[in-house]
């Protein structure tokens, strides 16, 4: 059950058995596509590391909370923590049945009984569920009943390499000294000297990849077999390398899906946020609604459209990683002689002086914003000078 993690909102999850019932992606992406997307969401539900992974991925930020797992920290002596047997101990008069609702409300009963009762909020909760728990005792397998921290620590190892790395028993175990100290893997309090990343990644840019891999599907690189997906990965990294935003990197992967696929500026800012769609629109070369058999006029929109940006214009690196991992890879298998450039330049649609024009262009446009990584200018130059010296 999510919840709108402050709000305390369930935005309401129909019935899984329902026959006509909307899929899960449709409900997330389509139906209620702002309030995950947008939302720092918090997911509820009774084991909830079987369903916090698939609402994860779709939301700007999510946060799981395990009513089993409080269920152990409240109820230590319960025989058993399956939800029918937390809600007779808890008084709970929801009963489950095994239909995703009646299970949904029951969790949801659980959950505000654990809070009211405690006298805790939604976030003491939160972190209640996630502490380490000195007197925690495993809850199945052949230790049953015996404290985590007293696991025989080959038992210990193969639970960490066998359980989801989210799992309740692999946390505690992860958080004892001991055995960190034993298998060679450090607290998080130890590893606080590391340097951060920059962002790290959500929801958002899961969902531009799984749109840019959808859509250019079928695509290669021109003159090969090569899934056309690489150019796009290549250009998200070199705008991650470059001190890129997450939108910025969701862009790179998306920057060709309105030039070259059937896709709408409304299905890519559906699906992402307005900020992205707008920069994949900045990146494409078409004026919308026409069409150019001069490759040349194709490629002065572009120019123009590049040449009006401000200096602090988001697509601008989108635009230039592109340029560059083009450029690069054009430079890697550009042939030696004179008779071969000859023909290696008809397989494009645009030939040698239009593209010499093209990218001699590109770069005095770019170069001129002020703004741009120096370093990734000068990779441009270089493979320009290559192809056009």
């Amino acid at each position: 059950m999510p919840i709108e993690h402050g709000a305390e909102k369930v935005h309401g999850i129909s019935d899984a058995m329902v026959k006509d019932a909307p899929t899960l992606d449709d409900f997330i992406t389509v139906q209620h596509a702002d309030k995950f997307r947008n939302s720092n969401v918090l997911v509820v539900a009774h084991n909830a590391k079987f369903d916090y992974p698939m609402f994860a991925p779709y939301c700007a930020k999510a946060t799981q909370l395990c009513t089993m797992n409080l269920g152990r920290k409240f109820y230590p002596a319960a025989p058993s923590y399956k939800l029918g047997v937390l809600a007779k101990i808890c008084g709970v008069q929801k009963v489950p049945t095994h239909r995703a609702l009646d299970d949904v409300e029951t969790s949801f009963a659980l959950l505000q009984h654990f809070a009211t009762a405690n006298s805790l909020s939604i976030s003491e909760l939160i972190e209640l569920e996630q502490a380490v728990d000195p007197n925690a005792v495993m809850p199945f397998g052949k230790h049953k009943g015996t404290k985590i921290v007293d696991l025989p620590k080959d038992y210990a190892i193969w639970l960490i390499s066998t359980l989801d790395k989210d799992d309740w028993v692999v946390r505690q175990l992860r958080n004892t000294p001991d055995l960190y100290i034993y298998i060679g893997i450090r607290t998080e309090a130890e590893m606080t000297d590391k340097q951060m990343p920059n962002w790290q990644p959500t929801g958002l840019i899961q969902r531009a990849f799984k749109l840019a891999a959808k859509k250019h599907a079928t695509q290669a690189n021109k003159g090969s077999g090569i899934p056309y997906l690489t150019h796009l990965l290549a250009v998200s990294s070199l705008v991650i390398e470059h001190g890129g935003t997450e939108e910025q990197a969701a862009a790179a992967l998306l920057h060709d899906v309105l030039e070259d696929t059937k896709t709408s500026y409304k299905r890519v800012k559906r699906t992402t946020n307005k900020n992205i769609a707008d920069m994949v629109k900045a990146c494409s070369s078409k004026k919308f609604g026409e069409e150019h058999s001069d490759p040349w006029i194709v490629k002065k929109v572009y120019l123009e459209k590049l040449n009006d940006k401000k200096p602090n214009d988001p697509s601008l690196l989108v635009a230039l990683s592109d340029k560059v991992h083009n450029a690069e890879r054009t430079a890697n298998e550009y042939p030696k002689t004179a008779d071969e450039q000859t023909k290696y330049w008809s397989k494009f649609n645009a030939g040698y002086d239009i593209q010499k024009l093209w990218y001699t262009s590109l770069y005095e446009s770019l170069n001129a914003k002020g703004t741009l990584p120096p370093a990734l200018l000068e990779r441009l130059q270089v493979a320009i000078k290559i192809l056009f010296n």
